[in-house]
């Protein structure tokens, strides 16, 4: 337990009104633990109930996933109130947010990624530029909720109608067969990519089942990727990190294709925190504990924004 911890009042938010609330309560009660054993003064605050709480902290911990808490409408709350937070600037955020305008961002940026198509009706079969299996989701959200794996008319119509009816519009997404890797980055205090993650779900993709049973799936750490797909999985994490605008950390979502390599799926600017998530398992085979984890991301964000507004307020000598 270190002096400057005791003094540091981290606010963990968690919770919300999403369908990933309960996703984002398990990494509030564990980051918040993790806090507490580090030495730091804790408060867990759902920011639906308990708004005001957070301008009372020296920094908050945002896990709000979803809307609201993910989309950059909380950051640009705690910006105005200039309350630093760990994560990404809202930017980032609405951008990372909407798979549409990353595919957009990484096609400009001749990042590979799987062809799509933007619906606004339900389908009776597919554009002629599509072929079975294809995927169908949400443009936005989180823990693969509502994503689809459609493999004939009969599912196609009954998926799009419900995304349709339920969201107006959605993603129709060519489905490449590869292996599925995830690259986290994490700000250590520079941008450092983590050992890939493989995913090997025992149904027919790393659906949310898959994602938060124990059991449903193996990791694989490192993947067992060539040398070569594995510097370019990490080396796109990166550019697409940087490209977006994320901070602190962020984990990229790759299926890597035996014969055309890698495709970026999406990248999440706010990875899950619970014990079946993906960034501390990668950050533990890095060689940080999930303490050390944490305590960085605190320190990390904390020293750049000193850095920042002293590059603003400090007289030049």
């Amino acid at each position: 337990m270190s002096e400057m911890s005791e003094q540091i009042h981290v606010g963990v938010a968690c919770g919300g009104y999403s369908s990933e609330r309960e996703v984002s309560l398990n990494s509030g009660k564990k980051i918040a633990e993790s806090l507490s054993r580090l030495g730091y003064h804790v408060s867990v605050i759902d920011p639906i109930t308990d708004l005001q709480k957070l301008l009372s902290v020296s920094i908050v911990f945002n896990v709000v996933h979803g809307a609201y808490g993910e989309d950059g409408t909380l950051h640009s709350f705690l910006d105005l109130y200039n309350i630093p937070y760990v994560g990404s600037p809202p930017a980032a955020s609405i951008m990372s947010m909407n798979k549409v305008m990353t595919k957009q961002l990484l096609r400009i940026n001749n990042i590979p990624t799987p062809e799509y198509k933007v619906l606004f009706s339900s389908l009776t079969q597919l554009p002629s530029e599509f072929s079975y299996p294809v995927f169908l989701k949400p443009i936005s959200g989180g823990s693969s909720i509502d994503t689809f794996l459609i493999e004939n008319e009969d599912s196609l119509l009954t998926y799009s109608t419900q995304l349709y009816t339920q969201y107006h519009h959605y993603l129709l997404e060519s489905f490449i067969e590869g292996t599925e890797v995830t690259a986290s980055i994490i700000d250590h205090p520079e941008s450092v990519a983590l050992p890939l993650l493989e995913l090997r779900p025992t149904g027919t993709f790393y659906d949310y089942h898959s994602k938060y049973t124990r059991g449903m799936t193996s990791f694989i750490i490192p993947a067992s990727l060539s040398h070569h797909h594995t510097k370019l999985c990490q080396e796109m994490a990166l550019n697409t990190h940087q490209l977006i605008g994320c901070s602190g950390f962020s984990r990229t979502d790759i299926i890597v294709s035996d014969q055309d390599g890698p495709y970026v799926l999406e990248i999440n600017s706010l990875p899950g925190m619970t014990d079946l998530s993906d960034l501390p398992a990668q950050a533990l085979s890095y060689g940080l504990s999930y303490d050390e984890l944490i305590d960085s991301l605190v320190k990390t964000t904390l020293s750049t924004r000193r850095s920042s507004e002293c590059s603003v307020e400090c007289p030049s000598e």
